[in-house]
């Protein structure tokens, strides 16, 4: 019997990841969207567009801590997949440093440009001056942001995203609170929303220092000299790619703006606000399963876990389009009731709302999917296809509305959604197109179906006639790693034990309680690699008797017998417990 490994482990690892990174990138604008909800119900409409214009600016400038961390996350992720820690602290010191003085330099043009970019995003005199009061409060929120944001992604790459959920939310519930007092009670207006999210980007920087400070994080700045440049011009380059989809929706949003402001009318401008409050929302959910996702791909890369990556890349492309296509269908059955969450009074809201709602839901529908896809392509190696076809889809959909508008603005609309159809044809096309050119890589997702090093996997559950199965598998796989007959009885006996000792120490021995385990023939070496879900690794593996040790009664003794056995692996065992589950390395060194 010949079966694959089932995705169990993988999904759990992938749901135990997403809160905390959807949270990550959701932190800096759930801030944005409770200041929106209070501005436009409580200061009015005028309040909640002006605020609403600076948006686009303002995450473009979060995007440019991302850089500098996201690229940096990712490789130090697989370098801790390949069991390198050091070259990790490495990538993580420079991020943290590189991250915050990118944000004190943008603050501080941010700041003496204050008039000139008001003036750029707006005409209307009231509406520029909510815009004004937001912007010289909310400018400051990018310094603690670059250092929470940043430990943020580096806690949950490390595989403890449980700690990152528990920072952002501290943050997020001080956040809604503040906006209440400062907005609903003093009346501070914009610039009590500006001041609520400086101050909770605060709470969440503090219980990430607690968290550094009690010695929780493995990560720890170390000396980078002499490897700083290409550390640095690493982390950018991946950076860039990673973010490129935030910088280009990001630039195309500050141009669409705008646009609708030029054409559109003052009194309709509002639908298109709430639409880039909603984007900037629902984006964030998108960026945090992709960001999930990455964290584990690149973490398997490192083990040279194909089968993993794949499960991992078609479950993002999966989520991403069931999420944005619900999302479609809301904005097109309730654009009144949405609009109307937003403070909108004027009758007649929904008919106004409709057009705009469901032509940007589509294009946001092709732009997620083209975001996620091709962040298949970068996690494979494929950058520069990634940063071609992002750009061109951004371009393309802003020239469609550019040319739409010189006809009518029920055109320019017809555009925006033209845009989103755009980006799914292209992104599809290239990878059909690299699947004719590479048979070996999966027409969907782009990940190799082969492994780079003869492999042999299994997922099975605690059941001896399982395991039976799986000895079978690896012992007709054993004879071509050209090892000793010593080392492949101690691989053997290691499997063996290992499996054993999970149905020993399981309680519960349902269907959904299962491990994966691979053999992976690396040329020099040959690694047998279990995962688990639940209880932490316990070598209580079995020795021959007469080598059980007894204590002075005559029963085994089970310290002496898991630090024997532990002496006995030392120089080949590897564990590591991340993203909910327990995975433990075993090296064998082939004699030359």
């Amino acid at each position: 019997m010949d079966w694959k490994r089932t995705p169990h482990l993988t999904s759990k690892a992938i749901r135990s990841t997403l809160i905390a990174t959807i949270l990550t990138a959701f932190a800096p604008l759930i801030a944005t969207f409770t200041d929106g909800l209070f501005v436009g119900n409580v200061v009015g409409e005028k309040a909640f567009s002006g605020m609403s214009l600076v948006i686009p600016l303002i995450t473009f400038s979060y995007v440019l801590a991302y850089i500098c961390h996201m690229g940096a996350n990712m490789m130090a992720s697989r370098a801790l997949g390949g069991q390198d820690r050091m070259t990790a602290n490495r990538y993580y010191t420079v991020a943290m440093v590189s991250s915050f003085v990118v944000e004190v330099i943008v603050v501080l043009i941010s700041l003496l440009l204050k008039s000139t970019i008001c003036g750029a995003l707006c005409k209307d005199p009231e509406m520029y001056q909510y815009l004004s009061d937001y912007y010289s409060l909310i400018i400051l929120n990018l310094l603690p942001f670059s250092i929470a944001s940043t430990q943020n992604f580096f806690v949950s790459g490390e595989g403890f995203p449980k700690h990152t959920t528990i920072a952002i939310l501290s943050g997020t519930g001080a956040n809604v609170v503040l906006d209440f007092v400062f907005i609903a009670l003093l009346g501070l207006g914009v610039r009590g929303a500006a001041l609520a999210t400086l101050l909770s980007s605060l709470v969440t920087l503090s219980v990430h220092l607690y968290y550094v400070l009690s010695g929780k994080t493995k990560y720890r700045f170390v000396s980078t000299k002499g490897e700083t440049k290409r550390i640095l011009a690493t982390n950018l380059k991946h950076g860039c790619a990673f973010n490129v989809i935030n910088l280009s929706l990001n630039i195309f949003y500050i141009f669409a703006n705008i646009l609708v402001a030029k054409v559109v009318p003052v009194s309709d401008i509002f639908a298109w606000s709430v639409c880039v409050q909603i984007n900037y929302i629902t984006f964030s959910i998108c960026a945090g399963i992709i960001t999930g996702g990455v964290y584990l791909a690149n973490n398997m890369v490192g083990e040279g876990d194909w089968t993993g990556v794949q499960i991992v890349c078609t479950s993002i492309i999966r989520n991403d389009v069931i999420f944005f296509g619900i999302l479609l269908l809301i904005m097109s059955i309730f654009p009144g009731a949405i609009a109307i969450m937003f403070g909108a009074d004027q009758p007649g809201v929904a008919d106004v709302c409709r057009l705009p709602f469901i032509c940007f839901s589509l294009f946001m529908l092709g732009f997620t999917y083209i975001s996620t896809y091709t962040n298949v392509f970068h996690i494979m190696g494929h950058i520069a296809a990634k940063f071609r076809y992002v750009i061109m889809c951004a371009a393309a959909t802003y020239l469609c509305m550019l040319l739409g508008s010189m006809i009518s603005v029920r055109c320019m609309w017809y555009g925006l959604a033209l845009g989103g159809l755009f980006s799914v044809v292209l992104s599809g096309v290239y990878a059909y197109r690299q699947h004719l050119k590479n048979p070996i890589l999966h027409w969907y997702t782009l990940v190799p179906c082969l492994g780079e090093a003869p492999q042999v996997e299994a997922s099975s559950t605690y059941d001896s006639s399982n395991i039976q199965l799986v000895r079978e598998k690896f012992d007709a796989f054993l004879p071509s790693c050209e090892l000793t007959e010593n080392q492949i009885l101690e691989v053997r006996q290691c499997c063996e034990e290992m499996m054993q000792n999970l149905i020993d120490t399981k309680m519960n021995k349902d269907v959904s309680n299962t491990f994966d385990i691979r053999l992976v023939d690396h040329g020099d070496k040959v690694q047998l690699i279990m995962k688990d879900s639940g209880r932490p690794f316990n070598p209580t593996f079995r020795l021959s008797e007469g080598e059980v040790p007894v204590d002075e009664k005559g029963n085994p003794n089970l310290k002496a017998i898991r630090l024997q056995l532990i002496n006995t692996l030392s120089e080949r065992l590897d564990y590591r417990y991340s993203y909910g589950l327990n995975s433990t390395v075993l090296t064998w060194l082939k004699e030359k």
